[in-house]
């Protein structure tokens, strides 16, 4: 069944753990398409020059299997990252994790160290619930335009503009989920004019 409401984070949100003489920084940020995801990666990456690596991932729409790693393959490490936006039930979202060594003794991180940083940074960055708007057009007769502007709003569409004339047009904003029903909803009322 779809839906239009999701769970994204509100801000970008960082945190830092150490493992193993390492240093993870975990970055996380809502973004809303695969080009605003591959500018926020070079901007994340920008800002570790000296890392000794750099792990990317990012999940956009509201399909369940929407997950995109960059990066040669799917290793454990991009499978545990992935998991945290399937955990925080979280999408339209990019997160990477950064390694910088901290010691001469550095070992390789555990993979439950970069899932920690992970789930860390979002939890920073604060889950919000969102909701798909859409912007709709009807033709409406003139002599309907009241009913029709009352029905509108009683099923919560916000009605942004009303053009005058033979028919009318009324510009609505509505849910995504709700667009169905209301223009069967307007039919009905309108007699299918």
């Amino acid at each position: 069944m779809f839906t239009d409401e999701y769970k994204t984070v509100e801000a970008e949100g960082e945190m830092g753990i150490d493992d193993s003489g390492n240093r993870l920084t975990a970055v996380v940020l809502s973004v809303d398409s695969e080009e605003k995801a591959q500018k926020a990666r070079d901007r994340i990456f920008q800002k570790f020059p000296d890392a000794i690596e750099k792990i990317f991932c990012y999940k956009i729409g509201l399909e369940p299997d929407m997950i995109v790693k960059t990066g040669g393959g799917e290793t454990e490490v991009e499978q545990a990252l992935a998991d945290v936006f399937k955990n925080e039930e979280i999408t339209n979202v990019c997160l990477a994790v950064i390694r910088e060594k901290i010691s001469s003794q550095a070992k390789i991180p555990s993979v439950l160290a970069y899932r920690d940083a992970a789930s860390n940074a979002v939890r920073r960055a604060r889950i919000v619930k969102r909701i798909l708007y859409d912007t709709v057009r009807f033709k409406v007769n003139r002599e309907d335009l009241n009913s029709v502007s009352r029905y509108i709003t009683d099923n919560r569409g916000k009605i942004l503009q009303t053009i005058e004339g033979a028919p009318s047009i009324v510009v609505v904003k509505i849910r995504r989920i709700q667009i169905e029903s209301l223009a069967k909803g307007l039919a009905d009322l309108t007699g299918g004019k």
